[in-house]
């Protein structure tokens, strides 16, 4: 009995020694499915993990500028931290860094959930007082996850019959109906026609029609797409809940809406229990949004992304906390939206985006609820900026980065628009988007690659907790 005591003991005065020197801090990264969550938590990862490695040839701007600690001269090397004993997937750093800089390749998509923890040392306090209760070490969580899992965030606050009527209804809309005509009909002739209960085989071929439709929808760039772990099962490879598809009341079919409700039930429980309950433990969190890609796929793309958008805000939970309320109901309390690859435009067209996500913001968020709870901060940021924005002898400003056939030669962007709404016929001439690759030579994969505002994003998320 002693012993144990003393054991007990022991690991208490360790966790009290360890919350003196840590201080936590889970940073939520959010976005759909190639909004560029893997390329961002790599080269934030590169840039504090070498921080003082010198940057590539040509580059004249370090990519934590902007960062407090960074631009004060205090921020030290920050050090990465392995789960020693593999309770949680590694974030695969080192393959990702890899194929950025010593490939010239962007990452292979996230399949799976995934954790990156980075140990940061803070600013030194000035006073001896300060120095005996301040945590001198900051322990940053990042977590990592396949875009197309944000789609079903929305499924939380809706029932199957609900949710059914808002997918019959989606799959009617006139960018999707083409692609859902082969469920749809084969579901309409099943109503007509077909006995209740739906023999199994039927029911099989209706979810084999609905996944086809899913992922026929992604290829096309949209992101509602549920149940989203169709597309990425993650560790739900196989399991019998994600054959649920939608049945409207309009259709009489009563016992197959009992069945495939049971698996939509059982799908909310198991992907809350997957990946919901994480997110309700943030502290900050970035939103990156690919609104170059909605602008280029057009006015119903940007449409649903907004849907989508404001359907996932409504999941998380934001309010200002300090002190021992933060610890015990843990809230988000800074967000920055952050439209991403702005370095396919040109600097001064960089700042127009900027708008253009502040514009999309009051549209996501028209009664301030989140911004009234959180502090709010919209950029247009380049984690990795494979462009140089120069000015041509005309005064013309002019991108210069590396095609996907390796070729170099200057390209005019165009204009993109800074404000809502859009004037959809005018913009396929006036903006012109063209996809770069990453360095293919890097012969150092300790130097630092060059970033646009990186610093200033961690700067708005960690500012306090830096400090």
């Amino acid at each position: 009995m002693k012993r144990y005591l003393k054991q007990a003991g022991n690991k208490l005065l360790q966790q009290a020694e360890n919350l003196h020197r840590y201080k936590r801090h889970r940073l939520g990264v959010t976005g759909f499915s190639r909004a560029g969550k893997t390329v961002f938590i790599t080269q934030l990862t590169q840039s504090v993990l070498r921080v003082d490695e010198p940057l590539l040839e040509g580059v004249s701007r370090h990519p934590l500028v902007g960062l407090d600690l960074f631009d004060a001269g205090l921020l030290k090397p920050a050090r990465l931290r392995e789960d020693r004993l593999a309770r949680r997937s590694q974030f695969d750093f080192f393959r990702h860094r890899d194929s950025l800089m010593g490939q010239g390749r962007w990452p292979e998509p996230t399949q799976d959930l995934a954790w990156l923890d980075l140990e940061i040392k803070r600013a030194e306090q000035a006073h001896s007082l300060q120095r005996l209760v301040t945590p001198d070490r900051l322990h940053l969580e990042i977590m990592d996850y396949p875009g197309e899992w944000l789609a079903d965030l929305a499924l939380f606050e809706q029932s199957f019959s609900q949710w059914s009527q808002a997918a019959w209804e989606l799959a009617l809309q006139p960018h999707r109906k083409t692609l859902s005509e082969p469920f749809r009909q084969l579901l309409t002739e099943v109503a007509a026609h077909g006995p209740d209960p739906v023999p199994e085989a039927v029911q099989r071929k209706l979810t084999d029609a609905w996944q086809d439709y899913l992922k026929a929808a992604r290829a096309q760039g949209f992101v509602l797409n549920q149940p989203s772990r169709v597309l990425v099962p993650g560790q739900m490879q196989n399991f019998a809940m994600l054959g649920f598809f939608p049945v409207p009341d309009s259709l009489t079919l009563p016992d197959l809406q009992r069945r495939l409700s049971q698996l939509f039930d059982a799908y909310k429980i198991e992907v809350e229990s997957r990946l919901g309950r994480h997110f309700q433990q943030l502290d900050s969190q970035i939103i990156l949004v690919d609104l170059l890609a909605a602008l280029e796929q057009g006015e119903a793309a940007l449409k649903e992304l907004q849907q989508a958008m404001q359907a996932a805000l409504r999941f998380f939970r934001y309010g200002n906390q300090r002190g021992v309320l933060r610890w015990l109901t843990r809230k988000i309390d800074r967000v920055v939206f952050a439209a991403t690859k702005a370095d396919q435009l040109v600097l001064s067209e960089r700042l127009r985006l900027e708008k253009l996500l502040g514009a999309l913001l009051n549209e996501i968020d028209p009664s301030n609820d989140v911004r009234a709870r959180a502090n709010v901060r919209y950029r247009a940021i380049a984690a990795l900026e494979t462009t140089q924005s120069l000015v041509d002898d005309q005064g013309h400003e002019y991108l210069l980065g590396e095609e996907e056939d390796g070729r170099q030669q200057p390209y005019y962007s165009g204009q993109v628009p800074d404000r809502l709404p859009i004037d959809w016929q005018s913009l396929p001439e006036q903006l012109q988007l063209k996809r770069w690759r990453p360095l293919s030579r890097v012969a150092n994969v300790n130097q630092l690659l060059p970033a646009y505002q990186l610093g200033s994003v961690l700067n708005d998320l960690l500012k306090d907790d830096l400090k």
